[in-house]
């Protein structure tokens, strides 16, 4: 009887499989806040729109990338505007996209935190956002790099700059209310003492 002999992973020319998916990545083009529909779209087109823009990602896990219930929870804890009539325009999508992308590495509340939903400058930071995250993909360069440990182990130090620098910004957010918060208490006894005097 011959012994039965398991593979081992490098016994294949993974290079090949990782080297097209290097280069659909590299070619990945998320598409302008222009380039969005521009219609009033219900929750399952959404759904289905936003699958498709991320289908490059080949993710392995079977796990959707976005679900109505995950856009409904965004709606109700404020992250994302609510819908008009139960339809969802470009500036939906530009958030869920971002979402959709800093959710495999960032918590929530860091997102909302990033992407805050002021509408004012909507455009032009949704625009910025896919410019750096193409860039990203294209820069990187992992050519001589099909080790799955040593990636893994880049994902987790930018992943921890990233929450640390987070918090270094919310951090000085609090410490600046703060410092206002105070200031206008100590402006109020200071009315509150003059008028008492006069």
């Amino acid at each position: 009887m011959d012994d039965f002999i398991i593979p081992k992973l490098n016994d294949f020319d993974i290079l090949k499989d990782f080297e097209v998916f290097r280069d659909e990545i590299g070619a990945f083009h998320l598409p302008r806040f222009h380039e969005l529909p521009d219609v009033g779209l219900y929750m399952d087109q959404v759904v289905s729109i936003i699958d498709k823009y991320f289908k490059v990602l080949d993710r392995d896990d079977d796990k959707p990338i976005i679900t109505p219930s995950m856009v409904n929870n965004y709606v109700k804890l404020g992250i994302i505007p609510p819908p008009d009539k139960k339809r969802y325009g470009p500036k939906h999508l530009a958030y869920l996209i971002m979402i959709c992308l800093l959710k495999q590495v960032l918590s929530m509340s860091e997102i909302t935190l990033l992407i805050g939903w002021e509408e004012k400058d909507l455009v032009e930071k949704y625009d910025n956002f896919c410019k750096l995250q193409e860039s990203v993909f294209t820069d990187l360069d992992i050519a001589d790099t099909a080790d799955p440990l040593a990636l893994s182990m880049l994902a987790l130090t930018t992943k921890l700059y990233a929450q640390k620098l987070i918090k270094i910004q919310l951090d000085t957010i609090r410490e600046e209310t703060a410092k206002l918060a105070s200031a206008a208490s100590e402006k109020q006894n200071s009315d509150k003492s003059a008028k008492s005097k006069q």
